[in-house]
């Protein structure tokens, strides 16, 4: 390990299928001992829900990143469609 950064790939973590195997979660905050913050990685097959439905009514703020390929979240009465940046 380095000293004061560590690295790894999206693929290094810790699979935990959630939803009877319908999607992968892969907890972040646990492969870096982060306690400040959460932070997670959710992966599934083309076609498959990513992560389960929710409200955040609580107050709890959530933000997602595409990766890989492209994802579509239902907002209330919006459907959004992200696709994976480029680098150029």
């Amino acid at each position: 390990m380095n000293e004061g950064y560590e690295v790894a790939h999206i693929d290094e973590l810790e699979e935990l299928p959630i939803n009877d195997g319908e999607f992968v979660w892969r907890p972040i905050r646990r492969r870096f001992g982060i306690t400040a913050f959460g932070t997670n990685a959710y992966t599934a097959q083309a076609g498959q829900r990513v992560i389960e439905e929710h409200n955040e009514r609580g107050g709890h703020e959530e933000m997602y990143v595409v990766l890989r390929g492209r994802a579509t979240f239902a907002l209330g009465d919006d459907e959004v469609a992200i696709w994976r940046a480029r680098a150029s």
